[in-house]
């Protein structure tokens, strides 16, 4: 059921990356805080008109790009950090996207959605 006042499936999903919290990504790590926060506040703004406004924040995504530069001791170790031992599929984060973006997820809104196997 789509929320009140809901036109369609109008919706701004902002998508963060894996925060690594580690020495040298301050900045990263804020500039996501902050992504996260402005989320919420501009959820309200809009949706009197019936936008939902989320955040998704994949962890570390199997793509060629992203393995391109890191060794194997550095993707192993994110491998590691995932509940299933791997990095995550990239339909496995359109996956959850495509959610945000149906009517399905017409309630769903000022959400940072983590779709990262369990990274902490």
């Amino acid at each position: 059921m789509a929320a009140p006042g809901r036109q369609g499936p109008d919706h701004n999903d902002l998508q963060l990356h894996h925060s690594a919290h580690a020495a040298g990504y301050a900045v990263y790590d804020a500039t996501k805080g902050a992504a996260e926060q402005f989320t919420r506040v501009l959820a309200r703004d809009f949706g009197a008109r019936g936008i939902t406004i989320n955040t998704v924040s994949p962890g570390a995504t199997e793509t060629d790009t992203y393995r391109h530069g890191k060794s194997d001791q550095f993707l192993s170790s994110l491998e590691a950090m995932s509940a299933f031992g791997r990095l995550g599929r990239p339909a496995e984060i359109a996956e959850v996207v495509a959610f945000l973006a149906s009517e399905a997820a017409g309630w769903v809104t000022a959400q940072n959605i983590r779709v990262n196997g369990g990274t902490a």
